[in-house]
């Protein structure tokens, strides 16, 4: 590996809900010329194995396809995530 760099690396275990844990923080190696791939800016999104935004996520998708909210665009979320809705309300109501 040409020019290493150590830095710290976030875990899904450093994701807590509605916070980040940071007394446990691994460190990895990385070429410099690939430290601003890996690394988060302002404006980023971090999603989580696990962390129930699949809903958000595949809506967003299927906006992709369909730039509305008409029946074209709800029948390709229903066959993309056909239980999408009580994800949807299960995230609503974590987060309310």
């Amino acid at each position: 590996m040409k020019e290493p760099v150590e830095l710290p690396y976030l875990r899904v275990a450093n994701v807590q809900d509605g916070h980040l844990l940071l007394d446990e923080i691994k460190i990895i190696q990385l070429e410099r010329s690939k430290v601003s791939c890996y690394s988060l800016k302002k404006g980023d999104v971090l999603l989580t194995e696990g962390g129930g935004f699949e809903p958000v996520l595949m809506h967003e998708l299927c906006h992709l396809r369909h730039h509305h909210h008409g029946p074209e665009f709800y029948q390709l979320l229903d066959r993309s995530l056909p239980d999408w809705m009580k994800r949807k309300h299960t995230l609503e109501m974590a987060l309310a």
